[in-house]
């Protein structure tokens, strides 16, 4: 936007033309704004008592503010880094909260938040990205669960399965009745058999997921127990 402004004097009126099809008449004082990036040219028409009409012109350029998003945030397993930023815009400096100037960077192999600040002529904007590296990427389940609600291992679920592909884990009684099912990597069994708590005992899994490391497509079958 652009603010400019006039003495009245002896001015008996005037127009003020923002240079992109847009006339204002007999206000002293205004603001423009200007949705596309370019050079203005403002053209003030004023009345004299005296000295009848004149023209006055200023040129101002316009900088857009920087339209940019860094994505969701990452998930990487232990001593994974990986590249994030954004494209290069000519006009446009970068600076990220680690001190870097360039618009894409490598992370760092441990949990950080990243910033980054695109500068337009002084027209800024900014965004961050968080960047969660595992202490594990050993995809295994427990021997057994307690779902008790304490807030620890209430779930039969695969641990350290966040970044896996291709997930799919199941839950069965001792009579193959399948109990649970989920393609969600952080998703588990509540215990719980329509609304019921399932009775304690030993119970049957089976887990295939795509490695988030190696590629590997993997089964893997197995129990656990219900401890109440």
């Amino acid at each position: 936007s652009l603010t400019t402004s006039i003495s009245n004097g002896n001015i008996t009126g005037y127009t003020w033309n923002n240079g992109n099809g847009l006339n204002t008449a007999n206000q002293s004082s205004l603001s423009f704004t200007y949705n596309t990036e370019n050079n203005y040219t403002v053209v003030l028409t004023a009345i004299d008592r005296f000295c009848g009409s004149f023209n006055y012109s200023e040129s101002t350029q316009i900088y857009q503010v920087p339209v940019f998003s860094l994505g969701d945030d990452i998930t990487l397993c232990p001593g994974m880094t990986t590249q994030i930023g954004v494209d290069q815009t000519t006009g446009y400096t970068y600076l990220w909260n680690t001190g870097a100037t360039s618009p894409r960077i490598a992370t760092n192999p441990l949990s950080a938040t990243y910033i980054l600040t695109a500068d337009n002529h002084t027209c800024t904007n900014t965004d961050e990205i968080s960047v969660e590296v595992l202490d594990n990427c050993l995809i295994k389940v427990p021997g057994a669960f307690t779902p008790n609600n304490d807030g620890r291992n209430d779930r039969l679920k695969a641990i350290n399965a966040d970044l896996a592909t291709e997930f799919q884990f199941r839950v069965y009684n001792r009579f193959g009745q399948l109990l649970f099912a989920t393609r969600v990597p952080t998703a588990g069994w509540d215990g719980r058999i329509k609304g019921q708590e399932a009775d304690a005992g030993t119970y049957v899994w089976q887990l295939s997921y795509k490695h988030p490391v190696t590629g590997l497509q993997v089964f893997e079958k197995g129990t656990s127990i219900l401890i109440r």
